[in-house]
């Protein structure tokens, strides 16, 4: 924890000198989301209806006007936290940062329960960071200074879209729209293996990162991918407005999450590189990218894939994952479109009465009993121009 001072040649700010007694700061975290949806043919964002969503799992902290954290916690599955702030005048800030070194079925900050299939001591260090910032931590603070106990401090982190313009007036968050994402996917692991130990992982997101390839620290990340750097798992997440946003695609953030789980606790064999639906690839290509979709399906519920982009991030692209590739010409272990319906048909196979710990076991189980091969591709989630 920090203190409520600044470091000696550190930014400007004022302490507050006033002393305070010790107060229990509590209330709800939840952030702006907007869906992604398939209709008349297109991919697209649906801002026409928005939301609030409960910022799950992340970290919640008091930081004083200097912005040291004075106070830590860990909201709930409800976006519920609790916290103790001894004496310090303090904001609240939420931190996309979702972390447990030993997490479990438990009560919550407010009495609840988790809504975890993570029951048997599993462990996470998922990380949203800004590439074009030396992958600073993304986080929101609001602005109330608290100075005693407050049963309904909230916080709700902003989006919002100017629909005449068609242009983004507050982004602040869509970083939390990336960790809601990883929850859902981690929680589609556990259900096949409550204590599984997740590696750390670094997610990085900028308004600045677009489909050219260059720099990465400038935001030109080429796509939304998977890789290691640094010999850390690193997924690097489009978010140039008007061009290609991929923070609220849960699917494609899925997709690249299931590359990491190839990479970190299963088998990756891929050769990484370019591809589409028809292609006919590299049997191990095929199966990786196949497979990041299907599992994107798992992960989110939802059958069609979809991937919005261009302007107002509404000409996008969707996959059916349960379209049947019989008979198809590019059918077979070639083909991504047919891994994806092979793996998907499974996962419903076993998603019934018979097997209550979800669908994904088998998959699990199959790839868990593999040998993982170190490889540092590149995993790309592009899809074709057609559905």
């Amino acid at each position: 924890m920090g203190s409520s001072g600044c470091a000696p040649g550190g930014p400007t700010c004022e302490s507050d000198p006033a002393t305070y007694e010790p107060f229990t700061l509590s209330g709800k975290v939840r952030f702006g989301y907007v869906p992604s949806v398939y209709s008349g043919g297109t991919g697209k964002l649906d801002f026409s209806n928005p939301e609030m969503k409960p910022a799950r799992r992340v970290l919640v902290q008091a930081v004083d006007n200097c912005g040291q954290a004075v106070a830590e916690t860990i909201s709930d599955d409800e976006g519920f936290y609790k916290l103790r702030v001894p004496g310090n005048a303090s904001h609240l800030k939420a931190v996309a940062r979702i972390y447990s070194s030993d997490f479990s079925q438990r009560p919550a900050a407010d009495g609840n329960t988790y809504q975890t299939s993570c029951t048997g001591g599993a462990s996470w260090d998922f990380n949203i960071v800004d590439n074009t910032s030396g992958q600073a931590l993304h986080g929101y603070t609001g602005s109330a200074l608290y100075t005693a106990g407050d049963s309904s401090a909230n916080l709700s982190i902003p989006l919002s879209f100017d629909a005449t313009r068609g242009v983004y007036l507050d982004r602040s968050a869509a970083p939390f729209a990336l960790a809601d994402t990883l929850i859902r996917s981690l929680e589609q692991v556990c259900q096949a293996d409550p204590a599984t130990q997740f590696p750390k992982l670094m997610v990085n997101w900028s308004t600045r990162n677009s489909p050219v390839s260059g720099q990465k620290s400038t935001g030109s990340i080429g796509t939304s991918h998977f890789t290691i750097e640094a010999g850390l798992p690193q997924l690097y997440i489009l978010g140039k407005e008007n061009v290609d946003t991929d923070e609220y695609d849960s699917h494609v953030v899925a997709h690249e999450f299931g590359h990491y789980l190839e990479y970190s606790i299963y088998r990756s064999d891929t050769l990484g590189g370019s591809h589409s639906l028809s292609d006919r690839l590299d049997p191990r290509v095929a199966f990786g990218e196949g497979y990041g979709n299907a599992f994107s399906a798992m992960a989110t519920g939802e059958a069609i894939y979809v991937d919005s982009m261009g302007e107002r991030e509404a000409d996008g692209d969707g996959i059916n994952i349960g379209q049947s590739t019989k008979g198809a010409a590019y059918n077979g272990v070639t083909n991504e479109k047919s891994v994806q319906y092979l793996l998907w048909k499974l996962y419903q196979n076993n998603s019934s009465l018979a097997h209550p710990e979800g669908g994904f076991s088998k998959i699990h189980q199959i790839d868990r009993k593999s040998t993982r091969l170190n490889s540092s591709h590149v995993s790309e989630s592009r899809m074709p121009s057609s559905a």
